[in-house]
């Protein structure tokens, strides 16, 4: 009689379907007899004994293995509910159905949580927040915890008087900029950043003429110039399964409205922050700052933001052992922190909104490093 390694060579359906399909039926018209329950419970247990062993299969060689090479065991591992039994093999499950256009929606549970190892930051976790919201068949997932403190965008000294723009700054929103950076998402360090593959220290290329890297003195604290792009720290078939993504967001009202002559900018990317009203802390300038799909503005907020306390979010273990030794008596181990949204403060050139330490809204200058990442992406 063949092994359970033996027959993970075989053809899984020729284990299964047929006797179990049989045995089923005779169980549900009540003709089963004792030796067909025994014959079902065995099935039952070679076909668990069978699936921990791909699950084992995974763990050790990962996307090499048979297992993850083979749709049909991949497919039953995730209609089997056996992925959950390893945080690896629910890695690989999730990896595997990104990178085959296979929909996570019933397979995935509101708020369930997998862990993707990154080269520099450790373990970070992500989880559901919404299923299908773009209906496509995607999961969007954000990260469970504050992953690092970090400025949104660098101080921009070189930004002209405003006698070189078409307009008179009678506010000094121009020179905000020039102290405080740059509130515009599409240019933001931050944006950048989060979407770059490139190796340590080459990520950042200027957006615009007055452009500047997160570094020395155009932030306040936790430079990231240096790093290698956030994508870069990830296995490549992660990187692979992310679904890019566009997202509608306001301009301020006080310069880049007025250059532009538009107030939103939509963008397309694999990982992005919330906006205010995706948080569902109400539209920006009077924009519905959501996902943009054919054209067409997504009108709602995520339907897990109900109140403060469903916004709350807390720092992970290297937030809070790599932040420049940032102190704050509100700011540690087990207390609620700020995050970053995409969205502008659009009355201003350089503030950018935040979600607070209580869950709710909150502003802080782009070049301030004090305040959390919590990504999100598709999937």
């Amino acid at each position: 009689m063949g092994t359970i390694s033996d027959l993970t060579k075989m053809n899984y359906e020729s284990i299964s379907e047929d006797s179990m399909t049989i045995i089923e039926s005779k169980t549900e018209t009540c003709h089963a007899t004792v030796g067909d329950i025994n014959k079902y419970i065995n099935v039952k247990t070679a076909n668990a004994n069978l699936l921990n062993e791909w699950i084992n299969a995974l763990e050790i060689n990962g996307t090499d293995s048979y297992v993850y090479k083979n749709d049909y065991m991949m497919r039953e591992l995730l209609n089997s509910g056996f992925f959950r039994n390893s945080d690896i093999a629910k890695y690989y499950a999730i990896v595997w159905a990104g990178n085959n256009n296979v929909s996570l929606v019933d397979y995935l549970e509101y708020n369930e949580k997998f862990s993707v190892t990154h080269k520099q930051m450790g373990d970070i976790e992500w989880e559901v927040l919404v299923k299908n919201w773009e209906n496509d068949g995607t999961v969007t997932f954000r990260m469970s915890k504050i992953a690092q403190l970090m400025p949104f965008d660098a101080k921009e000294p070189t930004t002209p008087d405003s006698s070189d723009y078409t307009f008179t700054d009678t506010s000094g929103n121009i020179s905000n900029r020039k102290k405080y950076g740059n509130n515009r998402w599409s240019v933001s360090n931050i944006r950048l950043w989060l979407n770059s593959v490139a190796s340590d220290g080459n990520w950042f290329s200027k957006q615009h003429d007055y452009d500047e890297s997160p570094n020395g003195s155009n932030i306040w604290i936790n430079s990231y110039t240096s790093w290698a792009g956030f994508l870069a720290g990830f296995p490549s078939e992660f990187v692979s399964a992310i679904k890019a993504t566009t997202k509608r967001t306001a301009l301020n009202t006080v310069i880049d409205a007025i250059i532009l002559g538009k107030t939103y900018e939509d963008t397309t990317d694999k990982i992005w922050l919330l906006s205010r009203y995706e948080l569902n802390l109400g539209t920006e300038a009077g924009i519905i700052e959501g996902s943009v799909v054919n054209g067409t503005v997504i009108q709602k907020p995520y339907p897990c933001f109900t109140d403060n306390t469903s916004r709350l979010l807390y720092p992970n273990e290297y937030c809070l052992a790599h932040n420049d030794n940032y102190t704050n008596s509100a700011y540690g181990d087990g207390k609620t922190w700020t995050y970053w949204m995409r969205s502008p403060y659009s009355g201003h050139s350089c503030l950018a909104w935040r979600v607070s330490e209580a869950g709710s809204l909150s502003g802080d200058f782009a070049c301030g490093g004090n305040v959390g990442l919590a990504g999100c992406l598709r999937i």
